[in-house]
């Protein structure tokens, strides 16, 4: 028994292809999954499924389709709802492992039930999307406050490395709150950065070689422990909780907290 799994390039678009060819060929895909590109690090997922002995999957390249991925996602809007995409968004960004065919057994239901999706919490597939969406928008949320900017010769940087894709979900509030100035907020695991200019942001990708580069590491030093002092100075020390700080700054963001340095 062969099931057929889609292979896509891990954008947004590719997926909501995949979902438009598994909806009009009426198949139930046994995997959607990206395609490796470009990482040393990780094994191409296509090497990894043709080396399975058993022969169980055949893998299917679907080729990104912009008409297809405007079809799916002006029907979700229409026949579900724009906040039912918005969840499917940022699902789309957890980038959790499986969360393509979470996507796609949701639009499914959607289809069915309609504007109130969301409401069906006894569904599976509905309450496994609300959960994971609740902790991107919690990453969101967090990164907000934790976001550190520094001043370089014509540029604000900033660098962090969050759970989930969410650079493209922050980078709205930072470009009201500096928008006079140009800063770039650089995902460093993805090597993804947003970039603005005063005028217009968008996604590009950026190394740690490439940022190197641009920055000034003199003023660099200088700035960091402007804030260093800063915050030990309006710290109050009798009333230091560390269990708390823990709870709500997790530690595995203080690596670009330079307070916490």
């Amino acid at each position: 028994m062969y099931s057929r799994g889609y292979i896509y390039d891990g954008s947004f678009e590719g997926l909501l292809t995949c979902i438009f060819e598994a909806y009009y060929r009426h198949e139930n895909p046994a995997f959607i999954t990206e395609i490796k590109k470009n990482k040393l690090n990780k094994q191409s997922t296509l090497f990894e499924l043709l080396e399975k002995e058993d022969d169980s999957f055949i893998p299917v390249n679907i080729e990104t389709d912009i008409n297809k991925y405007s079809r799916v996602y002006n029907a979700i809007i229409n026949k579900i709802s724009t906040e039912a995409l918005d969840t499917i968004y940022h699902v789309f960004l957890s980038e959790l492992s499986g969360f393509e065919i979470w996507i796609l057994d949701y639009i499914r239901f959607g289809f069915k039930i309609g504007f109130d999706i969301n409401k069906y919490l006894q569904d599976s597939s509905v309450l496994k999307m609300i959960k994971t969406e609740r902790k991107v928008v919690v990453e969101v949320q967090r990164m907000l406050g934790f976001i550190r900017f520094e001043k370089f010769n014509n540029f604000y940087y900033s660098a962090y490395e969050p759970d989930h894709n969410i650079t493209s979900l922050i980078t709205p509030h930072f470009t009201e709150r500096f928008a006079d100035q140009n800063f770039i907020i650089h995902d460093i695991k993805r090597e993804l950065a947003s970039i603005y200019n005063k005028k217009t942001w968008y996604i590009t990708s950026l190394t740690q070689s490439n940022i190197s580069s641009l920055i000034n590491t003199e003023f660099y030093c200088s700035y960091e422990e402007l804030w260093k002092n800063y915050f030990q100075n309006t710290s109050i020390k009798e009333r230091e909780n560390s269990k708390n700080q823990k709870r709500q700054m997790p530690k595995r963001y203080w690596k670009h907290l330079p307070e916490i340095q």
